[in-house]
């Protein structure tokens, strides 16, 4: 599922609302922004989303410059049996809504759950 800026927007209010106090943007929210700029223009970016232009710029260029692992909130995992023998679906389901299934041998299904945990992803 891709995030649209619609979902972007919807995010930020949400987080604008619920903050304590002042202080900065989620990295999760940082990293949904970023992502929307393949398919949107950064006028209409900085426009919904109430940045400005040198701070989406600064976001997307230290992502280039660092591609470090960003924890999302998980709202659920369920692994499921395939019927294909040593096959094991993991389905992901974000709380901004995004889903990530995964298929693969059941044997690498540990090492992977192992690496989201010390990831500190579970």
């Amino acid at each position: 599922m891709t995030t649209t800026l619609d979902q972007v927007v919807t995010a930020f209010q949400h987080w604008r609302t619920t903050r304590l106090k002042r202080g900065p943007i989620p990295k999760e929210l940082i990293a949904q922004t970023i992502g929307l700029s393949t398919r949107y223009s950064k006028s209409e970016i900085t426009g919904r989303l109430g940045i400005n232009h040198s701070m989406l710029n600064r976001w997307m260029e230290k992502q280039s410059e660092d591609n470090t692992f960003i924890t999302l909130p998980i709202a659920n995992i369920e692994p499921t049996k395939l019927t294909t023998s040593n096959s094991l679906e993991i389905s992901i389901r974000f709380t901004h809504g995004a889903q990530l299934t995964l298929t693969g041998m059941e044997s690498k299904a540990a090492s992977f759950i192992s690496e989201l945990q010390q990831r500190g992803a579970l």
